[in-house]
């Protein structure tokens, strides 16, 4: 304060106060906040007297039992207020359990030059949301935090107890990312918008029912604002299926990581192939994805265990490229079953179990 009279803007001396005292609420909790308010209205050393901000903290303490110097100094004698960013990452340890890392920084200040607060996040999961507080103590911290059910997304202070501004800064944003088919090469594309403390992805290719598998890295650009573009390229002259799917394995320097959304590479013209059934086992019907490398005469047959023939599902001419068979097994016994595909000279036999 320069002038005597911005002390008493409304702001800084009213409102601010209000809001102080709203955010030791928050810190010490509902039952000792009010207690330290009936303590000190009580209290025989101020009471009908002049009293001074040091006598409200030794009252505030001494019923918390809490430190609070950091408190009253930053928000009753510093100036401004914090101006949060944060992100989060998360990756697998084991079973159902995750490590959601929270990452949380303050642009600098004056005085304080940064806030020490506890801050609470509430964590998003499939099983229920949960809250968690931290205690934010430097302008950058990391918090590692064990946590069962996967982390969906986090909320920054969701009950508002701060006087803050406050940012979501996503590690890596993933602004595009496309596959298309070239001959026998698929070119994979992707542009980030922005990076945050980015070591590169990890290319993932997966083939119909099989195990993701890595096939590429490409390494990125560490901690960036501007965008960037990538390329990998994949020859799949050997592979010889209807259906290709990748995804991005995006890793942070500290090895936490998320994943892409799936892009598809489908309809291949020139390559016969046989899918598993989806859903397998079954009742009462599932589907058949096949495709074929030319136009022609192509049959899809049922057979039991004993190699007997037990349903014709599909017996006509078929144009090149994909199809698909519904198949209802209303009329048979529970069991294992397998189904051919032929067309000219491909054949391909697969199982599938129906469970009534």
């Amino acid at each position: 304060i320069s002038q005597v009279w911005e002390i008493f803007d409304g702001n800084r001396s009213y409102a601010k106060g209000a809001v102080v005292l709203h955010m030791l609420r928050g810190i010490v909790g509902d039952s000792v906040f009010f207690n330290i308010l009936q303590t000190y209205a009580a209290d025989p050393n101020v009471a009908y007297g002049v009293a001074v901000t040091e006598d409200f903290q030794a009252v505030a303490e001494n019923v918390s039992g809490l430190d609070l110097d950091y408190f009253f100094q930053q928000w009753i004698y510093g100036e401004n207020y914090p101006k949060y960013h944060s992100w989060f990452s998360k990756n697998l340890i084991s079973g159902n359990t995750w490590n959601l890392s929270v990452n949380i920084s303050q642009d600098v200040n004056t005085t304080p030059t940064f806030f020490t607060m506890p801050v609470q996040i509430k964590v998003t999961r499939a099983i229920g949301d949960t809250i968690v507080t931290v205690f934010n103590n430097s302008a950058n911290q990391q918090f590692n935090i064990a946590i069962e059910g996967e982390p969906l997304s986090i909320v920054f202070d969701p009950g508002n107890w701060i006087l803050k501004t406050h940012s979501t800064i996503v590690p890596v944003e993933l602004t595009s990312f496309s596959a298309v088919l070239n001959n026998d090469v698929v070119d994979l594309n992707w542009t980030t918008a922005t990076e945050v403390n980015n070591l590169g992805f990890e290319i993932q290719r997966k083939l119909d029912e099989y195990e993701w598998m890595t096939i590429g890295f490409k390494e990125g650009n560490g901690t960036t604002t501007e965008p960037k573009n990538y390329s990998f390229q994949n020859d799949i002259s050997d592979l010889k299926k209807s259906k290709i799917y990748y995804r991005l394995k995006q890793i942070d320097f500290n090895g936490d990581f998320n994943y892409s959304d799936e892009v598809e590479i489908s309809n291949f013209p020139d390559v016969y192939s046989l899918d598993q059934n989806y859903p397998n086992p079954f009742n009462p019907s599932t589907t058949i994805k096949f495709n074929l490398a030319k136009t022609g005469f192509a049959t899809l047959k049922l057979y039991d265990v004993l190699g007997k023939e037990v349903a014709s599902m599909l017996s006509s001419e078929l144009e090149a490229g994909p199809h698909e068979v519904t198949f209802d097994a209303s009329n048979l016994p529970s069991g294992t079953y397998f189904y051919t595909l032929t067309s000219g000279s491909f054949t391909e036999t697969r199982k599938m179990m129906f469970l009534k």
